[in-house]
């Protein structure tokens, strides 16, 4: 028998059994996730004869127009089957009851993350279109070394609370189409990113010390540190790449930024997260180029 339900604390095993397969992630790492950012009433799991063998947590935003209205929005986060129940459609039987059931608790629109490009044609297949694109940049430390001769100043960068964060990244945003998170959303990448050896944080222009944008920034076990998010103007742009190396030296950067930032760094704009609306047909027809900016990938 086939059913589906919220996640019951008891079942948090399970569910870690089948993050492991399917993501590959250490233990530390999934027991990080279960331990903070988790909750049973946020995730829908998929049984066959009372066993879980899919699951999708649901995190809450909002998102926002070009002209303030705004949308109560979920993302699905962790979208999972058991190996041993793959290719058989779970996933697809997973998405159509997420979406229901987000529907009848009036959220009006749905985001993902794709893991990967080859799932972009699943996801639409299952009636999700692009919606939210990054321009992404990858940078060597020959390549911050190069900024680092072209730029005189240096923002100061500030460590900060989620709150404050969160007050930042809406004040920069604000005018567009972009998601809007809660705070405890915002509290649970700090986590992430304190976790790694980093942080998130404002950014300050140096001679007038108003605080001119944010970033967050995590460091990786390959002497990588990706900038998950970088909200400043482009005058700023350069320097605040060069101020946030300097302070976490590494040998590669990955850099994410809205898709109109940062042309001049030779960049790639892409696809990064998909939409599907739930009430508003027109939508997608009415709004482009969505932000959506973190993903806790």
């Amino acid at each position: 028998m086939i059913e589906h339900r919220l996640s019951h604390k008891s079942d948090i095993p399970r569910l870690k059994e089948i993050w492991a397969l399917c993501f590959g992630d250490a233990q530390d790492y999934i027991d990080f996730y279960f331990k903070n950012a988790y909750s049973p009433g946020q995730t829908l799991v998929r049984l066959e004869d009372g066993k879980i063998i899919a699951m999708a947590a649901v995190l809450p935003l909002n998102v926002l127009t070009p002209n303030l209205t705004g949308y109560s929005a979920a993302m699905l986060y962790a979208i999972a089957t058991h190996p041993k129940w793959q290719q058989k459609g779970h996933s697809t039987a997973l998405l159509a009851y997420a979406k229901a059931y987000l529907k009848e608790q009036k959220v009006k629109l749905v985001t993902l993350v794709p893991a990967n490009k080859a799932l972009i044609g699943f996801y639409e297949k299952n009636g999700f279109q692009h919606g939210f694109y990054i321009r992404e940049v990858r940078l060597n430390s020959q390549g911050i070394h190069k900024l680092q001769k072209e730029c005189a100043k240096r923002p100061d960068i500030t460590a900060v609370s989620a709150q404050e964060y969160n007050a930042l990244r809406n004040r920069f945003l604000h005018g567009r189409l972009y998601a809007s998170y809660n705070a405890l959303e915002i509290a649970y990448q700090k986590k992430l990113s304190c976790r790694s050896g980093a942080d998130i944080f404002a950014i300050r222009a140096k001679d007038t010390h108003e605080k001119a944008g944010c970033a967050i920034a995590e460091k990786f076990a390959d002497n990588t540190v990706m900038i998950k998010e970088l909200l400043v103007d482009d005058a700023m742009l350069e320097s605040s790449v060069v101020a946030i190396a300097e302070r976490m030296t590494a040998k590669n950067y990955i850099l994410r930024l809205p898709p109109d930032k940062g042309s001049a760094l030779g960049s790639e704009v892409r696809t990064f997260g998909m939409l599907q609306p739930l009430s508003d047909e027109g939508f997608l027809r009415r709004y482009s180029n969505g932000y959506l900016g973190i993903a806790f990938d």
